[in-house]
């Protein structure tokens, strides 16, 4: 089997300590081959109680239209989860883009990945939850089952 080269790396972000290891993996994976890295953060439109927003389900912002978002909590959080990943992105080095998707989390990652045509994703093995740290994190392993793309799994 022919390897395929690290061109694109997409990283879903949560604000956890994962993600940040997940985005130190990716650094290591992109040097030497300047492979474009992508930050996702997902709103989980099935948890967030502020406002109804079925209207966003499925939506996917990238780069700057992610600062025409409304100024409501959850999407101001969501630019600040990808804000600080990607000015940590910077410090170590690494040119990142920014995305905030709407939706089901572990369904957006694998949507965001399909339409992107991204080579891997690398992402934490748990993110911010409740689960006893023992288990493998839900999201992280229905993305790795349903991904089009090698999954990296940072802990």
């Amino acid at each position: 089997m022919e390897e395929s080269p690290i061109t694109t790396i997409l990283v879903p972000v949560d604000g956890s300590k994962n993600a940040y290891k997940a985005l130190e993996y990716a650094e290591k994976l992109g040097l030497g081959t300047n492979a474009t890295i992508d930050v996702l953060h997902v709103v989980d439109t099935h948890c967030e109680a502020e406002i109804d927003l079925s209207p966003f389900e499925g939506a996917v912002y990238r780069g700057t239209d992610v600062q025409a978002l409304p100024l409501l909590p959850s999407f101001l959080h969501a630019r600040a989860i990808l804000d600080e990943a990607c000015r940590y992105a910077a410090e170590k080095g690494m040119g990142a883009q920014g995305i905030i998707a709407f939706g089901d989390v572990p369904v957006m990652i694998v949507s965001v990945a399909s339409s992107g045509a991204y080579s891997i994703i690398v992402m934490g093995t748990r993110g911010q939850s409740n689960f006893p740290a023992t288990h493998l994190g839900h999201v992280s392993e229905l993305v790795a089952e349903t991904a089009p793309c090698p999954v990296l799994l940072a802990r």
